[in-house]
């Protein structure tokens, strides 16, 4: 053993080693520094164009809902989602045209994530590449008349040869952190109610069909499927991996759950 650490020291000590550890180190310092500067570029960029980049986004937001959406402000965050590009959005509310007779937000939210596709920004488009929701509520309500304030979302458009090469709007990744959760369905009398604490999914796109793995973390206050006969489980942790897949053709969802504890 000592012959070996004697051996190891000397190589560490040899002009050789010092030589390629120099260049190795220049070349880190290299990186770092021409990633200081892209990120430095990135705010500036943002920092002449933020008016338009709002709008770009609000449009692209307007474009899927009927509804209300409000931003108290945004900011770019350095040295956060590289290679993309990302807007944090502060105190985010949307609310369906209803809301003041019903009087519950879709969704109210301290922060939002959004990552752009840098290369997209750069050509005046925008394209959304992930999503993280963080410290939010979300609330979906149906009345006993059927109505819901999740129809504030425009229905899918059928692809026409017109429309057909237009590109859409497609999400690849949606995190939740710090989640509140209720889905209250006041015709069929459920009432789901859940802390989530962590939800990822990454979403696979073929055609109009689409897959993904979704990992929850969650606390389970209220799992109820008919409120007349109580809740299936309450004050249960809920953790575990969902295997989701939409077929189009066929209409439909299908779950899988996957080591579910």
């Amino acid at each position: 053993m000592p012959a070996i650490l004697h051996k190891i020291k000397s190589v560490l000590q040899s002009a050789r080693f010092k030589k390629y550890a120099k260049r190795f180190a220049y070349f880190i310092l290299g990186c770092i520094g021409i990633l200081l500067l892209a990120c430095g570029a990135l705010s500036v960029y943002f920092n002449q164009n933020k008016t338009e980049i709002m709008a770009k986004i609000n449009t692209k937001i307007n474009e899927n809902i009927n509804g209300d959406f409000h931003i108290g402000d945004f900011q770019y965050k350095f040295l956060t989602g590289l290679p993309n590009f990302t807007l944090a959005l502060k105190d985010v509310e949307l609310k369906d045209k209803q809301w003041k007779t019903h009087k519950h937000t879709l969704l109210k939210a301290n922060e939002i994530e959004v990552r752009l596709n840098v290369w997209s920004l750069l050509q005046k488009e925008i394209s959304i590449h992930k999503i993280l929701i963080n410290d939010a509520q979300i609330y979906l309500y149906k009345a006993e008349n059927g109505y819901s304030n999740s129809d504030i979302f425009k229905p899918k458009k059928k692809k026409t040869p017109e429309n057909k090469a237009k590109p859409e709007t497609t999400i690849d990744q949606v995190d939740l952190n710090n989640v509140h959760f209720v889905l209250d369905n006041r015709i069929g009398h459920k009432l789901f109610d859940f802390d989530v604490a962590s939800l990822k999914s990454k979403v696979k796109y073929e055609n109009d069909d689409w897959q993904t793995d979704v990992f929850l973390d969650t606390q389970i206050a209220s799992l109820a499927f008919n409120t007349v006969h109580g809740s299936f489980a309450k004050q249960k942790q809920l953790k575990g991996t969902f295997a989701v897949s939409y077929s189009a053709e066929r209409e439909k969802i299908d779950v899988k759950t996957k080591d579910l504890k």
